[in-house]
């Protein structure tokens, strides 16, 4: 076993994911805690209909077992999917050798030389574009929500409702999850599909994985079990209410989760259910209660979970711990087995993949997995989506009915239009905003909602909704992005509001200093950030294909207004410079400015030359996502020392020590 660690600057882990093609054979997809795991063309498969599939994994995680002591969760393994009904449906693994992984920081390779360069060929594949739907032509999605047809009606939802409601009066049970599924034509690619899925909808225990024609595609919330150095964490999820349309409303929505006391009796009923199940195969006096109705945002619901844990019994392995807990009792009910048997009568046909789970069985010993719910399972050229919800005594038909379109809707409302994240298109038509995202946190955002209005006012564009609930679906789309920074790029069109997520990639080496060139490019309404930008987009990969870090825009007069993505400051003989005309005033511009008043540094502005460029003292950049950056050279022409000039150095400290200014609920 062979690790590398390498550099990808800009790396994004959806970006490589849907490079894969037809050569890179049953992908999976697999995210544990702030890692996100990319491996291809298994050695091996384990294919097991039945119960046995526990006993198959054991022995081949035993065989397969390494000494390995690192910090890495995979260096190889079985990753794949335990059906719901696994003792008459078994499960899928496949078994990998090698892997790429992302931790947002860092990229490293697990596998031989052979391997670190196929993973730098798909690297450098052409991305792919948003232009070109993932759903592809005649895609059960393409029009949205009125395509996906439910597998049951309201009527037959409100006959399984009533049965339920008969047997919780009578005693039978406490609690009872009952599930249906949406159904969609798809022609479309499955990979791409499930990168735009969690672009747009964040989710922090994503998976993916494929076996012939069929392709499970999960944005679960829910960890199952995790197991490591001997101990062994559950995370029931119950509870839901909508996110709110405004602040005020997202509040309300939320005390309403936490005074609820039917949704307060569902968690504590299934952390009872999962404390027991844990103390199956724990140590006597372990097993305790870590937290209690903690909080979950998601990008469309809230939800309440639980963390409990134990320490694992030194004669249990871990694929008999999790086959004792299986399933997770939040997608049954309770008493589990009495739920269970009452499950498969009232469904009628098994669940599949569907509440069941998706398992990473590294060699180094540790298994992670997932509750298989907000899942697209893939077969053939169709779509299933399984949705569903815990009943009690208490619950109501029509809230259970509507929280079951709740936590659909992140599916069936995706946007097909992805040209309009596509820097290339010519033909798009908005505004836009490209924000950091720190700790689930917006920075500067009341600075970006201000500046997007004036955009909106410069293209004489009326925004599609107020200024308040766009804030609210930027804070929303945020807050799921935890533990790692992300970019944020909120669209804008006459009809829509997007937004589209990524990690946030900086590399460090450009804190030291970038070469950049000069380009030819006129933008329309510099004032603003407007769409279509496909000149600056154009005029930065000119220069990044060329070698070089930015592109610095000439104007038909043979001024420099601005680079494609960054404004410009330059310095000479103590002075700082910078433009106040034909540029967009960026966020990061303004408190660089601040910076400069509160340590007395005196500001002259203008348009400068190339020349004036050319000959400074000093150059660096500015915007949002990555601060500021020193421009150590321009067409091969050093710049000052050819390293971070004093004023700048200054500048950066003061700006770094100062902060971000960030938004939350």
């Amino acid at each position: 076993m062979k690790i590398s660690t390498l550099s990808f600057p800009g790396f994004d882990p959806l970006d490589f994911f849907s490079k894969l093609d037809a050569r890179e054979k049953k992908s999976a997809y697999f995210t544990s805690g702030e890692w996100t795991i990319v491996t291809w063309n298994p050695t091996r498969s384990i294919r097991v209909k039945d119960e046995k599939i526990f006993e198959a994994l054991r022995r081949a995680n035993e065989r397969r077992r390494s000494t390995y002591k690192g910090d890495l969760p995979f260096i190889g393994g079985m990753i794949g999917t335990l059906d719901y009904d696994v003792q008459e449906r078994g499960g899928v693994f496949h078994e990998y050798d090698q892997a790429l992984l992302w931790n947002g920081t860092k990229a490293v390779v697990v596998g031989e030389r052979k391997f670190v360069e196929e993973v730098r060929n798909i690297d450098s594949r052409a991305p792919f574009s948003p232009s070109a739907s993932a759903l592809g032509e005649g895609s059960g999605m393409r029009r949205g929500e009125t395509l996906w047809h439910p597998s049951i009606t309201h009527s037959d939802y409100a006959r399984s409702f009533r049965a339920i409601q008969r047997d919780l009066r009578n005693g039978e049970y406490y609690q009872l999850n009952l599930t249906y599924t949406l159904e969609a034509d798809f022609n479309g690619d499955r990979r791409r599909l499930f990168c735009d899925l969690l672009r747009a909808n964040p989710a922090s225990c994503a998976s993916y994985f494929e076996d012939g024609d069929i392709a499970i595609l999960s944005l679960s919330p829910e960890r199952f079990v995790t197991i490591d150095n001997g101990t062994i964490v559950t995370c029931p999820i119950k509870g839901t209410r909508p996110r709110g349309k405004t602040a005020a409303e997202d509040v309300k929505f939320r005390n309403e989760l936490l005074s609820s006391k039917k949704e307060e009796a569902e968690l504590n009923m299934i952390t009872d259910l999962l404390r027991n199940d844990i103390g199956k195969v724990s140590q006597v006096g372990s097993v305790k209660v870590r937290e209690h109705r903690a909080f979950q945002k998601n990008p469309t619901v809230w939800h309440t979970y639980s963390v409990i844990e134990g320490k694992l019994l030194p004669s249990v392995h871990p694929v008999q711990a999790i086959r004792s807990m299986f399933p997770g009792g939040s997608v049954t009910g309770c008493p589990k087995a009495v739920a269970m048997k009452r499950i498969a009568e009232l469904e009628k046909r098994p669940r599949g993949s569907y509440c069941g789970s998706m398992v990473m069985l590294s060699d180094a010993g540790l298994l992670d997995s997932t509750i298989l719910i907000r899942t697209i399972v893939a077969k053939g050229n169709r779509l299933s989506l399984g949705i569903g919800g815990g009943i009690v005594a208490d619950s109501t038909l029509e809230d259970e009915w509507q929280e079951t379109k709740q936590k659909a809707k992140a599916f069936v409302a995706l946007s097909t239009r992805r040209s309009l994240f596509d820097p290339s298109n010519p033909d798009a038509y908005g505004v836009f905003e490209t924000m950091r995202v720190e700790h689930g946190r917006v920075c500067d955002l009341e600075a970006h909602c201000k500046r997007l209005r004036k955009s909106a006012a410069v293209l004489k564009m009326k925004l599609p909704k107020s200024m308040q609930e766009i804030r609210m679906l930027v804070i929303h789309s945020a807050a799921s992005c935890r533990g790692r920074p992300s970019r944020l790029k909120l669209v804008c069109t006459p009809d829509d509001v997007l937004v589209d997520m990524r990690p946030l990639t900086i590399n460090p080496n450009e804190k030291a200093g970038i070469s950049a060139t000069f380009v030819q490019c006129i933008r329309a309404l510099p004032e603003g950030k407007i769409l279509p930008y496909h000149r600056e987009w154009a005029a930065h990969e000119k220069a990044r294909a060329q070698g070089y870090g930015e592109a610095l825009l000439v104007d038909a007069t043979g001024r420099v207004p601005e680079a494609a993505y960054a404004n410009i400051f330059w310095v000479d003989d103590g002075i700082l410079n910078t433009t106040d005309k034909k540029m967009l005033a960026g966020i990061t511009r303004g408190k660089i400015l601040q910076c400069a008043k509160h340590l007395n540094i005196p500001v002259r502005f203008s348009l400068p030359t190339k020349a004036d460029l050319l000959h400074a003292d000093e150059v660096f950049l500015t915007k949002s996502t990555t601060g500021m950056t020193p421009v150590i050279s321009i067409d091969k022409t050093v710049i000052g020392r050819g390293k971070t000039g004093v004023l700048t150095g200054r500048l950066m400290r003061a700006f770094e020590s100062s902060g971000h200014v960030s938004a939350t609920l």
